[in-house]
């Protein structure tokens, strides 16, 4: 026995020299043991002295919820090591290693685990997750390698082992014109679609995914026909829901857009499996519309109402001065859901970490409201509990939530404490003008006069740059900046490989985007600060705007003439550069070098003085080099 457990350490740090990550076998089967081992010290390691190691392994099963499986990795020499059984109904695993806050995610591309069947091939519906995880750049929550002929590669191999597989076609006709666009791909796939289409005519739900080839394949009128047979024939089928409830969703007008979902809901009510999704849509657009009787009817009715929306509900009037005793009763009655943790409704693919997290957030958030409607109604007492508590859950790390904490504490002349929370705000860089001018007011009550109020907080300034310089070297990354030739305001055209030699910002965003519309600010005052630097260029880049053409310009002219912002703006018509830079979300922040290549990589909006403290180091670093 002891002889076999040598040979299995010795094969354990042969395999664990060659790669950061192993996994055997090769080819899992279901019910099987999956090895797993990370050596540290190989070249490309993101962690190299771990701690408390674990691998999260994000299963994707046919017909069911994905599952996250996470497995203990215990020190084996220099590697470390740990195993698990392949779930029954599992095609895929995404795989990546966790060390406390740090992640190894094999630079963003992830690891998989393709399981296979007894014929040694994989699954049924494994290479389809792969091919939909390299188009989209997500494996659900995680991010993954965006490369539409790495999806062409997997999708091209699940099609050939499951050809009557219609979902996976389709999905392979899309990667295809997305690696290689141009006529010869959409005849190829016209060509291929007809045949596909006369085999599965029949069935409304392979029908359903055929209708967007027609579309793609420039083929609008051919699938309205289709469409339109099929509503006929199926009035309350899937096609007819699917065009009705399109139709809800690409409505802006709040309004008509809370009507038309009242209709749908009536003529396509939901499934047991969809009843909680589409009651907090309901929720959601009726607020949106003004609707506060049907929303709160609504919510009353809910089984299990999420906190969330009757924080949504309490904030849209307190944030206002509006309706106070009724909008407070209602965040209190978010916070005592959000006290009652329902670990039974915890996601499969939630790791334990991210639901406690998550219910943390949405407690200090509620709480938060809830003390702004007491601190209103003259209750200051209840209210500084509340924002004490919601302080502590989030940790300091909302600006707002930060600034009306210490509003109270300064109104309470608990100036001591006013001072350290001010202190501590300001070193994690998630202070503001109003946070700052609270500040003031609490060295000033403390100290009877602002003298040397500059020279005390000079040391917090210090501390949140150290932090920032440690957070900035950490992030850094070195990926190729695609070209791009965009449009600004000013009808020049700007192209990114002719500014090699800068250091370039570029910054997508759009008008109804509030992240952006924060950071904006900030960002005008760094532009300030490096407009006569002649190294620094600042780009913001237009992208994902409701409107088209000229209504988007004449949109975005004026957003930017209103708000007085001087800053460089250049339009995104088509959407194709964001893409390119593969933005999920916005706002997101590019740091280009002088030869062109990513090194920072921003998303989101944490705080203003975060972000500039960030952005002068970014600076710093890249104008040395």
């Amino acid at each position: 026995m002891r002889i076999v457990l040598s040979l299995i350490l010795i094969l354990t740090s042969s395999l664990s020299a060659q790669e950061v990550l192993n996994l055997a076998p090769a080819k899992p089967t279901a019910g099987s043991t999956l090895t797993l081992t990370y050596n540290p010290a190989v070249k490309g390691a993101a962690l190299t002295a771990p701690k408390a190691l674990s691998a999260q392994l994000l299963g994707v099963a046919k017909d069911a919820m994905p599952v996250m499986v996470e497995v203990s990795m215990t020190k084996n020499g220099k590697a470390f090591v740990g195993t698990t059984t392949v779930g029954d109904n599992i095609s895929i695993y995404y795989l990546q290693l966790v060390d406390g806050d740090k992640t190894d995610n094999n630079d963003e591309k992830l690891w998989t685990v393709l399981v296979h069947g007894a014929d040694g091939h994989p699954v049924a519906g494994g290479l389809l997750s792969r091919g939909q995880s390299h188009l989209s750049g997500r494996a659900l929550m995680l991010k993954f390698e965006r490369d539409a002929k790495k999806a062409v590669a997997d999708l091209g191999e699940e099609v050939r082992l499951y050809p009557d597989a219609v979902a996976s076609r389709t999905l392979l006709w899309f990667a295809e014109m997305q690696a290689t666009p141009g006529e010869q791909t959409t005849n190829h796939v016209k060509q291929e679609l007809e045949g596909v289409y006369e085999r599965a005519k029949e069935n409304e739900k392979d029908v359903l995914l055929l209708l967007r080839t027609f579309e793609m394949t420039g083929q609008p009128e051919r699938a309205k026909a289709i469409r339109e047979e099929w509503k006929a024939r199926e009035p309350k089928g899937l096609i007819a829901g699917n065009d009705r409830w399109q139709e809800v969703f690409r409505e802006r007008d709040a309004a008509k857009r809370f009507d038309l979902f009242e209709k749908a809901e009536t003529d396509f009510p939901p499934k047991e499996t969809e009843r909680s999704m589409r009651d907090q849509q309901y929720v959601n657009f009726a607020m949106a519309a003004n609707e506060m009787a049907k929303a709160m009817a609504r919510l009353k009715a809910m089984e299990k109402p999420a906190p969330d929306l009757y924080n949504s509900l309490a904030w849209k009037y307190i944030e206002h001065g509006e309706r106070l005793e009724e909008a407070t009763d209602w965040a209190k009655t978010g916070v005592e859901l959000a006290r009652k943790r329902d670990d039974a409704g915890k996601p499969p693919y939630y790791t334990e970490k991210q639901w406690s997290s998550m219910w943390t957030n949405r407690l200090g958030m509620i709480l938060d409201t809830y003390g702004f409607g007491l601190d209103q109604l003259g209750k200051k007492d209840e209210a500084l509990a509340a924002y004490t508590e919601a302080f502590t859950l989030l940790q300091g790390l909302d600006g707002d939530v930060n600034a009306r904490y210490l509003t109270a504490l300064v109104g309470a002349k608990r100036y001591e404490e006013a001072m350290t929370v001010a202190d501590q705000c300001v070193q994690k860089g998630k202070s503001d003008d109003k946070l700052m001018a609270q500040y003031k007011a609490a060295y000033v009550g403390l100290k009877g006069s602002e003298k040397g109020f500059e020279q005390h907080i000079r040391g917090a300034e210090e501390t949140a740059r150290t932090n920032a310089m440690s957070k900035v070297t950490e992030s850094m990354i070195d990926k190729p900046a695609p070209d791009f030739s965009l449009v600004g305001m000013d009808g020049k055209k700007v192209t990114l490989s002719k500014l090699k030699g800068k250091v370039v910002v570029v910054d997508f965003w759009a008008t109804w985007c509030g992240p952006c519309i924060q950071s904006f600010p900030h960002l005008q005052k760094v532009y300030e600060k490096y407009r006569k630097n002649p190294n620094v260029v600042i780009l913001a880049v237009n992208t994902w705007e409701n409107e088209k053409g000229e209504a988007r310009e004449k949109t975005v002219r004026k957003f930017i003439a209103d708000k007085q912002y001087t800053f460089p703006v250049l339009f995104d018509e088509d959407n194709a550069t964001v893409a390119a830079y593969g933005v999920e979300g916005i706002p997101t922040k590019f740091i280009v070098d002088k030869k062109g290549r990513i090194r920072f990589k921003d998303v989101g909006f944490g705080g203003g003085s975060e972000m500039m403290d960030k952005m002068e180091v970014q600076f710093g670093i890249l104008l040395k080099n």
